[in-house]
């Protein structure tokens, strides 16, 4: 039994790691195409090209391109969150900032997901609000603070916070990294601070 046991460890851990390089082949062709074409130019059969996999692999993996993206979008998120739940109860705006902006800025690769333009305002929106709520959950509030109107301020930061990212990708990252930090700490701070001990 222990030996089945330790055999099926390792048969999962290959699979995993073949999971893991099929989602990556196709991530990459993903981004590839789209530097050439809009999203609804591109087919499975056309991906699958590019990444150099079977269409059947690819229906291992996702019923659909959509599919695809939003697997995407999820590991980005868990990221983003990840940031904030271990920025947010030392109230260290700067880091949580810092460390966002400078991933999108590593990557090109997430800059081209940010900006399709059939998900972008549907991914978002929905990070807005994974965001929003996870700042509400981890930062400490001052016990005299009118909680709506903290819900309120929290929202308001969180929105322009992700709309001034949008935008800095949107215009081809003009403006330097620290720049953009600056202004958006600068910005949640001032709405977020009259409410967080």
């Amino acid at each position: 039994a222990q030996i089945l046991s330790k055999m099926f460890d390792k048969w999962k851990c290959t699979m995993d790691k073949r999971y893991e390089s099929t989602k990556i082949k196709l991530y990459n062709s993903l981004v590839n195409l789209l530097k050439r074409k809009e999203l609804v130019e591109i087919s499975i059969s056309e991906l699958c090209r590019n990444a150099n996999i079977q269409r059947n692999t690819f229906y291992d993996h996702y019923d659909s391109i959509s599919d695809l993206i939003e697997d995407i979008v999820c590991s980005y998120e868990l990221k983003a969150l990840e940031t904030i739940s271990e920025t947010a109860p030392n109230k260290d705006f700067d880091s949580m900032i810092t460390r966002t902006i400078n991933a999108i800025y590593n990557d090109s690769n997430l800059r081209t997901i940010l900006t399709i333009p059939a998900f972008s305002n549907i991914y978002l929106s929905r990070l807005s609000k994974k965001c929003n709520d996870m700042v509400i959950r981890k930062f400490p509030v001052k016990n005299n603070v009118d909680k709506e109107m903290y819900i309120y301020a929290n929202r308001y930061a969180t929105g322009g916070t992700i709309i001034l990212i949008y935008d800095w990708i949107s215009s081809g990252l003009k403006e330097e990294p620290l720049s953009i930090i600056k202004k958006i700490v600068n910005f949640s701070q001032n709405t977020l601070d009259m409410y967080l001990k």
